[in-house]
């Protein structure tokens, strides 16, 4: 099992500063209705997707961008591949429906990007997985062989590129999964799913570096953000803490102004290895809230070296500076 540091979210919702984005008005549009496409929720838009996604990502002629209208459309699963010939966005100011049935899915995601420079998905739409007909099929908390089910939109293989204001809900297990990516921005992104929705992680990372998380809003039943190994120079921000982190070195991660509300009196966890123990950890100025009648907020901090400054709540946190080198 692939060694990993959680960002724990179990059913809190966070409400923080969301970015908007404007449409863009340079290059060409190529408008999915011009391929096909139908906004009646019923429709299969699969084909109609993909061929504009082809011909914009071969337009020779600068920007391009996939435009996705207000409205509800159905849509299987996809793959949009590069390398395109110039700088590419996925506009989605409507809402995109995954299939209810499990089945329907052959790979692990919903919507994938790969191999993609240059690629901008923005609009403030909706990812809607329609994940309450998954979830009761999800028995991974017991079965390490459980069937994979499809996470919302992936990345892979993507540089130099950013996602911003889009919405994902109810995802069937993953909300979104960066793989492999270089250079990209996270911001005014919004993910949400019952506290009772199992698996459903709002952001996981492996594999990547230079990336930046920051100004979101994650309220799921798992982990806010899930970061695996081989990923490097990742600064997160604005977004709910509490962590958890086994067999992978973590070090220099700054904690700064970062707020929000616990289910669970242990609103913080930071859970190192005493072979890998975390490193370089500040603390400052965290105010975490529980409104639970078993106690105040607490936190647990293991085999953590670093330091603390500012008013933080909790302020229980044992962070040792002799485990700074």
């Amino acid at each position: 099992m692939a060694s990993r540091f959680l960002i724990s979210c179990a059913s809190s919702l966070f409400f923080l500063l969301a970015v908007s984005s404007a449409p863009t008005n340079e290059g060409k549009l190529f408008d999915v209705r011009s391929y096909g496409a139908h906004a009646d929720g019923r429709t299969n838009n699969e084909f109609a997707f993909t061929k504009a996604w082809k011909e914009a990502c071969q337009w020779s002629g600068g920007r391009s961008t996939v435009y996705i209208p207000p409205g509800i459309f159905y849509l299987r699963q996809v793959t949009f591949t590069g390398p395109c010939k110039n700088p590419i966005t996925f506009l989605i100011e409507g809402t995109l429906m995954a299939p209810r049935n499990p089945n329907a899915f052959k790979e692990d995601q919903w919507i994938l990007f790969k191999y993609v420079d240059y690629l901008t998905v923005t609009g403030g739409g909706l990812l809607d997985g329609q994940g309450s007909y998954s979830w009761p099929l999800n028995n991974c908390n017991k079965n390490p062989n459980c069937r994979t089910m499809a996470i919302n939109i992936a990345f892979a293989f993507v540089k130099h590129s950013k996602i911003n204001g889009l919405r994902s809900i109810n995802s069937k297990m993953g909300h979104l999964n960066f793989f492999a990516v270089e250079d990209f921005n996270v911001t005014g992104v919004t993910v949400t799913a019952p506290g009772d929705s199992p698996n459903t992680d709002g952001i996981k990372i492996g594999r990547s570096k230079d990336m930046h998380i920051t100004n979101v809003t994650i309220g799921t039943g798992d982990d806010c953000i899930a970061i695996l190994d081989g990923t490097s120079n990742l600064v997160i921000s604005d977004v709910s803490p509490g962590n958890y982190a086994s067999h992978v070195q973590i070090k220099d991660v700054k904690y700064h102004k970062i707020w929000g509300t616990s289910t669970s009196r242990e609103a913080l966890k930071m859970q190192c290895s005493k072979s890998f123990p975390c490193q370089g950890i500040v603390l400052s100025d965290i105010n975490l809230s529980y409104s639970g009648r078993d106690g105040l907020v607490t936190a647990l901090c293991e085999n953590v070296g670093g330091s603390v400054f500012g008013k933080n709540v909790p302020d229980n946190c044992r962070i040792c500076d002799d485990l700074l080198n």
